[in-house]
């Protein structure tokens, strides 16, 4: 257990400034020196329970990172009282202690002593960090002749030996690439699962949302709210980040129940965190908590894919396009996908000669109701349905003209009644992942549309069946032909977009002067020819018949 108590930390600012001794001496006999007192954390208390994942948020220049420090005994407070109860490992900064001059396997032993590692226990780990670095080419290459990429992965591949069972982490989200990142999540995973307490301070809210089970807001050296993520989120969001000065008696303090144990642990001895000698001048290197761009952790205890409770947090932390589509991308790009998607509606609307003045339209998953928006616009009738709260509570005051429902399709408890002209399913039949569940769901939609009524679904429409992360499986088609049992014929079957799930090796996903011709002329090709990857995103455009 971690335990604060009125902890406040002060730093003195002098004005005056001396270039050199005879200055400083002149300095001090004439006047001495006058300081100006920073407080960096105003009466903070707190307490943290083993086995939890606490995030800790706020704006630059709040305090988080001072709090870690304290935490760590790197900083001593100016008052208050710091008790543990575990081992502390401080992982605050990627890389400090590298010699570039000195070679993979050198700064391996070097970043290890600065763990507090004997040079023989680094050498039973070498081959595993250099394996898990991917660098076991490079081992007696010199630090320089290194990308910075590699260099990170060197450093966290380290990092991660520590066996302590509290670890901090700071602002640091993500190294290498998507697969590496990957990894990296996996760690994490891991040391949840193995009961380690991890308090993490980012600013990246959906890596809060999706890893926390309790979430710290700092703003001005104070601690002013505190509770699940969701929530707090949308209180730092609507009332510390418009904020420049203090919070006062606006704050907010939700009791979260330990999701480690129904009762209070019992308390060892605790023992008071004071700075080491050997830490004074020294950061000891940090693992990396990855921004998380297609695994979903969750944190509920069995680890299992809660749709509601994923797309709860998600859509709290980005209630956005990159929310809804692919969060790996910013949100410039995901308005260009969407844009893309969209066109191809329009397009099979055209060719199928299906106006909408009039027609009831239900919108599957319907997020932030960019397709709802669309069809609204278009004279039709919409009913959106979401299977997350957020979704109706935004959407009704949003978008007034349609009607919006929290509703779970793969469930027998079903109030829809309505018989309806479209059905329109873009990025959801994926992320049901259990296949009774989607057997259902489908069945379920199915029923819903009126003869001669149209329906459309995206996946990837593949081979064999494959779930590339624990909210998302892609089926073949011959899962989906489902549908004919219900009168539905297929009528064709199209790209939707050739980069939905795809990065473009060496081109920035960054849109800009240069990048967008590069993805129009793109878009033209794949259109035109109705090229596309077995791996990309299509859509289904199915009849009802009968």
């Amino acid at each position: 257990m971690i335990i604060l108590e009125n902890i406040s930390k002060i730093f003195k600012i002098p004005h005056e400034q001396t270039k050199t001794l005879f200055h400083k001496i002149v300095s001090v006999s004439k006047r001495g020196y006058t300081y100006e007192e920073l407080y960096a954390l105003k009466n903070i208390s707190l307490r943290i329970q083993p086995g939890e994942f606490v995030g800790i948020i706020g704006k630059n220049g709040s305090g988080k990172s001072t709090l870690l420090r304290v935490i760590a005994g790197i900083y001593r407070p100016s008052s208050g009282t710091v008790t543990v109860n575990e081992e502390i490992s401080p992982l605050l900064e990627l890389g400090l202690g590298f010699d570039n001059s000195f070679s993979c396997l050198d700064n391996i032993y070097v970043y290890g002593a600065l763990l507090g590692y004997s040079r023989q226990q680094m050498a039973k780990k070498v081959e595993e960090i250099l394996a898990f670095a991917e660098l076991e080419r490079f081992a007696d290459a010199k630090l320089e002749t290194l990308s910075s990429g590699m260099r990170m992965r060197l450093a966290f591949a380290i990092a991660i030996q520590s066996v302590a069972p509290v670890i901090l982490v700071d602002e640091v989200l993500a190294v290498g690439d998507k697969i590496f990142a990957e990894k990296c999540t996996d760690i994490f995973k891991q040391f949840h699962k193995e009961g380690r307490t991890i308090v993490l301070v980012s600013h990246a809210m959906d890596t809060v949302a999706e890893f926390c089970n309790r979430v710290f807001v700092m703003h001005l050296g104070e601690l002013v709210a505190e509770g699940p993520p969701v929530e707090i989120i949308k209180y730092y969001n609507d009332t510390v980040l418009p904020s420049s000065g203090p919070i006062g008696a606006n704050r907010l303090m939700i009791p979260v129940q330990s999701p480690v144990a129904d009762k209070e642990q019992p308390i060892s001895p605790p023992t008071e965190i004071k700075p080491k000698p050997s830490l004074n001048e020294i950061e000891i290197p940090a693992p990396v908590v990855p921004k998380l761009p297609t695994v979903a952790v969750q944190v509920n205890n069995n680890n299992q894919y809660d749709p509601k409770e994923f797309w709860e947090k998600r859509l709290a932390a980005n209630f956005n396009l990159r929310g809804v589509g692919n969060i790996s991308f910013d949100e410039r790009y995901n308005e260009y996908l969407f844009k893309q998607r969209l066109a191809i509606l329009k397009r099979v609307l055209r060719k199928h000669e299906i106006d909408l003045n009039g027609l009831k339209v239900l919108d599957v998953g319907c997020g932030t109701g960019y397709f709802s928006e669309f069809y609204l616009n278009n004279s039709a009738k919409v009913v959106g349905i979401d299977v997350a709260p957020i979704v109706t509570k935004r959407l009704q005051q949003l978008i007034p003209k349609g009607e919006f429902l929290t509703l779970d399709i793969t469930t027998s408890e079903n109030r829809l009644k309505k018989q309806f002209d479209i059905i329109h399913m873009f990025g959801t039949t994926f992320h049901i992942t259990d296949d009774d569940a989607f057997k259902f769901a489908i069945s379920n939609l199915c029923n819903r549309l009126k003869v001669g009524g149209y329906i459309f679904i995206t996946d990837i429409f593949v081979s064999t069946d494959y779930a590339p992360a624990p909210h998302v499986k892609f089926r073949s088609l011959k899962q989906y032909e489902i549908i004919k049992d219900h009168g539905i014929k297929i009528m064709e079957i199209l790209p939707i977009h050739h980069l939905m799930n795809k990065r473009l090796k060496h081109i920035s996903i960054e849109l800009n002067n240069t990048l967008a011709p590069v993805l129009t002329f793109l878009d033209k090709t794949i259109n035109t020819f109705h090229l596309s990857e077995g791996n990309d995103v299509k859509l289904l455009v199915g009849r009802r018949q009968k």
